[in-house]
């Protein structure tokens, strides 16, 4: 998240929308990572699913921004939903620890450059 607290905070400044995409990438498509042990400690201290606390992580990061996500089976909708109205928001420390994970990550950051000036974050910040 150091990396990108200064575009973040430019962004929030200048009202440019910060929208996350690519936030299960660690449970999906990069699991046994970094990011695992943190998260699933999180989500045990939340009572929720890990995707929940990827999810909950990303819409804080991005000051609420849109967080963008897919799935074709409602039970998955449902709990993306709850994210939103059911989980409380992670704590300082909670949203540092899945942070400093994130670094290890093989993904890298990106901030796309569009005629809508939306900056898209990616996994990890």
């Amino acid at each position: 998240m150091a990396r990108a607290k200064p575009i973040i905070e430019f962004c929030s400044l200048k009202g440019i929308i910060i929208q996350a995409y690519g936030t299960l990438a660690p449970l999906i498509h990069y699991a046994g990572g970094p990011v695992d042990p943190v998260v699933q400690k999180v989500a045990r201290e939340l009572g929720a699913t890990e995707s929940q606390v990827l999810l909950k992580w990303a819409h804080q990061v991005t000051n609420g921004g849109p967080v963008v996500t897919t799935s074709s089976k409602e039970e998955r909708l449902m709990e993306h939903i709850q994210v939103f109205t059911e989980i409380k928001d992670l704590s300082d420390v909670q949203m540092n620890a899945i942070a400093e994970a994130g670094k290890q990550s093989p993904q890298p950051f990106r901030v796309s450059r569009d005629s809508r000036l939306v900056a898209s974050l990616a996994w990890p910040l």
